[in-house]
């Protein structure tokens, strides 16, 4: 019977396509989450840099204040909220009072584009508008290396500076102002609507859909006198993506390279697997002989069953064809020496039937009669061979030492003795009475080879039930010990014997899962071994 051979644990088939799948899945999604991250990092630069300046801004109004009206005029701008003056009164003795950037796309409104400054009476203080003029040029002057837009309101919320053409308006309405005025730094994100069409990208212009406002309080001698607003368009993400192209492509080779391997990964341990086994198959339709199939580093486990029940299959097929092969060639045999004695004599009896004496004639019909209770023994013992050989074993156990104490008692009446000698409570997985048929047809096998004593043993050996079944007979010869189980090979024809008896054992035992094996008596005769399934064994 062919050999199983069991390989080392492999992944399952749904395992690789799960993890394939996820990783197909995982690369888009975790690309745009990156996007988005980078993009959020972006609108955070910016705001940092308008913080920057913004900060600047108000340190250098301050300072052309102080510097114009000297440190009596507290009369300017209005008073700082009580909450602000307290947490200005504690950050005095700390040196440094930085501002972080707050702005999160993933979290942040997204507010509509500001609205235009308003047409109002009120005019600035003479003393606002000289420090504002003072600083405008130096405003003008930087925006043209940031590009930030920049204006300077007073504590009325009127443009007293602007890089723009709003200077006089209001802003009193704009929520960045109106938390700047209350002694808060405020950061938002607006939307950018321009007719214009899109820079390009390689232009120094950027060609995002959102604008960062950012305002800053400008306090003096803990008052508000006024605010810094400004305003930026950050980097977008295809200009950003652009400027690190070099690094986008390496990024785009390693994802395409990914990809690759994931249907390396899948051919190593699907597809060539699984194409190999269909040239097997087809080797295997047109009648040849099947190589075993080879075993890959990397296999899915589901391919690996599939590659083992196919050559289970095929070495199944090729035991099945030579036995059948032998079979035929056994039976055509076997039939065709009866057949052809009943043919002879057939023939005689037609030509010479006349001139033959009584007694002649009743030889010949006696020799046709044991030619013919032959045929019928070889048929009937070639049927049980053949229920044997597709025999459908049942959940039943047997309890092998009163197996051996029925067997004894069935042969009492015989010149057969039967030695019992089983440990108690050994169950083997057979049906009683297919034990039965085994055991018997070993002891007629024995008793026909001129044995008068069989020792029945039998004990447990881990997860099988060994039992022997030894005689005192003639024994076999070492020349004949590998035809025993042989079907038609047999050394009692005279008597009778069809060489098919021990094939019908091994049928039965191999459809139980088990095995016999014939080894050299210690005192003469035979001694079979056999081997079963005990009833607890897993």
């Amino acid at each position: 019977m062919p050999v199983r051979e069991h390989g080392k644990r492999r992944p399952r088939l749904r395992t690789i396509l799960l993890v394939v799948n996820l990783l197909v899945l995982i690369l888009p999604l975790g690309s745009i989450y990156f996007l988005r991250i980078y993009e959020n990092e972006l609108v955070r630069q910016t705001e940092s840099e308008l913080l920057v300046q913004g900060a600047f801004i108000a340190a250098m109004y301050r300072q052309r204040l102080y510097e114009i009206a000297g440190s009596d005029e507290v009369w300017l701008g209005i008073p700082a909220p009580a909450k602000v003056q307290e947490t200005m009164e504690e950050e005095k003795d700390e040196p440094y009072h930085p501002i972080p950037a707050t702005i999160d796309l993933f979290e942040d409104w997204i507010y509509e584009p500001r609205a235009k400054a308003e047409t109002v009476d009120a005019v600035p203080d003479p003393l606002v508008l000289d420090v504002s003029g003072a600083i405008l040029p130096v405003l003008k002057d930087v925006q043209r290396t940031t590009l930030a837009g920049i204006r300077v309101v007073d504590y009325q919320g009127l443009i007293v500076a602007s890089t723009g053409y709003e200077q006089g308006n209001s802003l009193a309405r704009i929520r960045e102002i109106g938390h700047a005025l209350r002694g808060e730094a405020y950061s938002i994100i607006r939307e950018r609507r321009d007719d214009t069409p899109r820079p390009p990208l390689t232009s120094i212009s950027r060609g995002s859909n959102i604008r960062v406002f950012v305002s800053m309080p400008i306090f003096f001698q803990e008052r508000i006198v006024g605010a810094v607003y400004l305003s930026r368009t950050p980097r977008s993400i295809l200009k950003a993506l652009y400027e690190k192209r070099t690094m986008v492509l390496l990024l785009g080779l390693g994802l395409l390279t990914v990809a690759v391997l994931l249907g390396l990964l899948t051919s190593y341990t699907i597809t060539r697997p699984v194409g190999a086994l269909i040239g097997k198959a087809r080797s295997l339709a047109r009648g040849e002989k099947v190589e075993r199939f080879p075993r890959g580093r990397f296999m899915a486990q589901e391919v690996e069953q599939l590659a083992d029940a196919f050559q289970s299959m095929a070495e199944d097929i090729e035991y099945r064809t030579q036995y059948i092969r032998d079979f035929a060639m056994h039976v055509s045999h076997e039939f065709k020496t009866p057949l052809t004695a009943i043919q002879g004599s057939v023939e005689l009896l037609q030509t010479h039937l006349g001139d033959m004496t009584e007694a002649q004639r009743e030889r010949f019909l006696v020799n046709m009669t044991k030619d013919t209770d032959r045929l019928q023994r070889l048929v009937s013992r070639l049927l049980e061979l053949a229920r044997a050989d597709v025999f459908e074993p049942s959940n039943e156990s047997a309890d092998i030492a009163a197996m051996g104490l029925r067997i004894r008692e069935s042969f009492k009446d015989s010149d057969m003795e039967i030695e019992v000698a089983a440990e108690g409570g050994v169950r083997a997985r057979i049906a009683p009475d297919v034990l039965e048929t085994i055991i018997v047809a070993l002891v007629d096998n024995s008793q026909q080879h001129g044995a008068d004593c069989v020792r029945y043993k039998a004990r447990r050996k881990g997860p099988v039930v060994e039992l022997i079944i030894a005689d005192n007979g003639e024994g076999v010869s070492p020349a004949n010990v590998d035809k025993v189980f042989t079907p038609f090979f047999t050394t009692n024809r005279k008597n009778g014997g069809t060489g098919l008896g021990l094939s019908i054992v091994r049928a039965l035992l191999t459809a139980h899962k088990g095995a016999i094996e014939l080894k050299p008596g210690t005192v003469g005769g035979a001694t079979f071994v056999i081997t079963l399934p005990a009833e607890n064994a897993r």
